[in-house]
């Protein structure tokens, strides 16, 4: 037990972040992680509770209750907050063990997202440098004030994998996530920019955990681009002290609605040129994931995107589409940016 006491809670924090990402796609929210926190200080409920200002049921029957769910469904054994040191430990001595003895067997090769700490998962170079992987490239890209990247690869080629490492590592920086699966989502949200836009508010608010108030900002006749606008900068912002980062996956389903892709993709860059009025848009990056194809008379240096600093939301996009389907005469933001091929391993790298 001694030994246990002296692990750093923040390798133990990242251990939970990736035993719980990988069994749900989701992270521990921002109340369990106070709870986990203070049982690992050796704090009992009551004192988690009177810390943190809320009543001790809450605390012990419902944030506490769903928070060793979760240990217990990604770890595989029953977790509690009386044996939760036990049962990590013993996770991080199995994930030791994967590490130094990794599967060989080929029949466990992945036709799916590679899983963030499986030893199957092999980083690959820029091919402009052998000194940075494409992985470190984008953590340190997601960082930077106005990062926009370009992830370009056809099918079962890792787009996938990869983005779930770059969530990971935001979440590692501090910043919120939430991930959108658009193959998900209802086709009603489809029939229109504003259906579509009141679903993506109110997923947003529920993945973050904050009261759903998208009637509250559609009550005013100023359009559905300007409402929801309003409700990211007046509502959701405020009520989150880190960067945001929203992750597209599947986007190429919205481009089978032409009108509706244009009005959201062109909603995106003027949030994006609102900036230079208003400090709090300067806080956004894109992340863009489309497919291979020719480039035709795409054009990437004529637009705001590479100018303006941004510091806050990060837009993930990703899915398998032609680089025609981004490209908008009228200006959708998807030509510019640092472009990153995800190609086959070299003979050398295999």
């Amino acid at each position: 037990m001694r030994s246990e006491e002296k692990i750093p809670w923040e390798d133990i924090k990242q251990l939970v972040d990736a035993v719980v990402f990988q069994s749900t796609k989701k992270y521990l929210t921002d109340i369990e992680v106070k709870v986990l926190k203070g049982s690992w200080d050796g704090k009992k409920y009551e004192d988690i509770a009177r810390e943190l200002n809320l009543t001790n049921t809450y605390i012990q029957n419902d944030v506490g209750a769903k928070l060793w769910k979760k240990l217990t469904d990604a770890i595989g054994e029953p977790v509690s907050k009386s044996n939760f040191r036990q049962a990590l430990n013993r996770a991080r001595e199995k994930q030791k063990s994967q590490q130094i003895f990794p599967s060989t067997n080929l029949r466990e090769l992945p036709h799916h997202p590679v899983p963030l700490n499986s030893p199957l998962y092999i980083e690959r170079y820029s091919p402009e440098s052998l000194h940075y992987t494409i992985e470190s490239f984008c953590y340190d890209a997601i960082a930077q004030p106005a990062a926009l990247i370009r992830i370009k690869a056809p099918r079962q080629m890792g787009k996938t994998s990869l983005l779930d490492r770059i969530l990971a590592q935001a979440h590692n920086y501090g910043y919120r996530t939430v991930r959108l699966n658009l193959q998900d989502v209802d086709e009603v949200n489809f029939s229109n920019l504003d259906n579509f836009l009141r679903w993506f508010c109110a997923y947003i608010s529920l993945e973050l955990n904050v009261s759903d108030r998208v009637q509250d900002f559609w009550k005013q006749p100023i359009g559905s681009k300007i409402s929801c606008k309003t409700y990211l900068q007046d509502y959701v912002f405020p009520q989150i002290n880190t960067p945001l980062v929203l992750a597209f996956d599947e986007v190429d389903r919205i481009f089978s609605y032409p009108e509706l892709s244009q009005g959201f993709f062109g909603l995106l860059r003027t949030c994006h040129e609102e900036a230079n009025n208003r400090y709090i848009w300067k806080q956004l990056r894109l992340v863009v994931v489309h497919s291979t194809e020719n480039y035709g008379l795409l054009d990437i240096n004529h637009s705001p995107f590479n100018v303006v600093e941004y510091k806050r939301i990060t837009f993930c996009l990703l899915g398998v589409v032609t680089p025609s389907d981004l490209k908008d005469k009228k200006g959708i933001p998807f030509n510019i940016g640092k472009a990153i091929e995800l190609a086959g391993f070299s003979f050398e790298e295999a």
